[in-house]
């Protein structure tokens, strides 16, 4: 049996500039900074960084593959996004109100 194991968390594909290449699993609790970490990691590394490709941004699974390596995968679509914290930017407060009256409805969500 192969069973999964669930995560929230964020896990990303690190490739170096000297072609040196890591997956990271950042595990946290909701709105612990899971996607801010990730954020701050490519702005800081960015002069040693080739690539970065998020395979999971919330939710994903962890399972063993048939040559015994961890494979990882999203389990979620699309890109979901804290609307609050844009909140601070001016143009975005006289956006939001309008938005949300469209969004409002029940289990709506704005991809």
């Amino acid at each position: 049996m192969n069973e999964a194991w669930p995560f929230h968390g964020a896990l990303v594909k690190i490739v170096l500039k000297n072609q040196k290449e890591a997956t990271l699993l950042i595990i946290g609790d909701t709105g612990a900074g899971k996607p801010e970490t990730l954020e701050a990691f490519r702005i800081l590394g960015d002069e040693y960084l080739t690539e970065m490709k998020i395979i999971a941004d919330d939710m994903g699974s962890l399972k063993i593959g048939a040559s015994g390596e961890i494979v990882g995968y999203g389990t979620e679509i699309g890109a979901f996004v804290r609307l609050k914290k844009f909140y601070m930017f001016p143009a975005i407060r006289q956006l939001l109100p309008a938005t949300l009256k469209v969004f409002m409805k029940k289990d709506m969500r704005l991809i």
